[in-house]
């Protein structure tokens, strides 16, 4: 059987909330009477933007999408479920965070071309309540493969504020790259 090239490919898709209010997050404005006016009409033309960018850009749609700025799985889920990409298939590695406005990131991916053998979410190290980093691993032909998605800290507050905490995550991730190269140096 030929092999094929795995397309990668990371989105930041900018606030992408449901239109239901979690009383545990900062979510209120993406609600229906908030100033935004987010309802389901804005909603699902942008679940349709989103899936349609990721079919315009790869014939057979990428194996991997990194997601940054999910609201949870259940936003993820209906992406994955736009006729645009549904053909993939798409699984979905999810984890909620802290973060206070309800932010997170996940890894939407077809099962077909990587096995998830398991994953994680890492806190990141940041002062206040932030996305997490998330770690997924399996075999992606027939290699080891380690998917790390991170979102790093707001810039919200200035450079000179927020700077330390994005160093602080940034030197996560180099510690969790620098242990799977111990682990796996392949």
């Amino acid at each position: 059987m030929a092999q094929h090239a795995d397309a990668v490919m990371f989105y930041n898709v900018e606030n992408l909330f449901d239109t239901i209010n979690n009383p545990a997050t900062s979510d209120e404005d993406f609600l229906p009477l908030a100033d935004r006016e987010w309802n389901s009409e804005k909603y699902n033309a942008k679940l349709e933007r989103i899936a349609s960018i990721i079919a315009d850009l790869h014939d057979d749609h990428p194996t991997l999408i990194g997601l940054a700025e999910v609201e949870n799985r259940a936003v993820v889920e209906e992406l994955a479920r736009q006729e645009a990409i549904a053909s993939a298939n798409y699984a979905i590695c999810h984890y909620e965070s802290p973060d206070e406005r309800g932010i997170d990131v996940a890894l939407m991916y077809r099962p077909d071309r990587f096995q998830a053998e398991g994953s994680r979410a890492i806190r990141a190290a940041a002062e206040g309540q932030t996305r997490d980093i998330l770690c997924v691993w399996g075999q992606m032909q027939g290699r080891s493969t380690y998917i790390i998605v991170v979102h790093l800290p707001s810039r919200i507050g200035g450079v000179r504020f927020t700077e330390p905490e994005r160093r602080a995550c940034a030197r996560q991730v180099r510690e969790v790259v620098d242990s799977v190269m111990v682990a796996s140096p392949k």
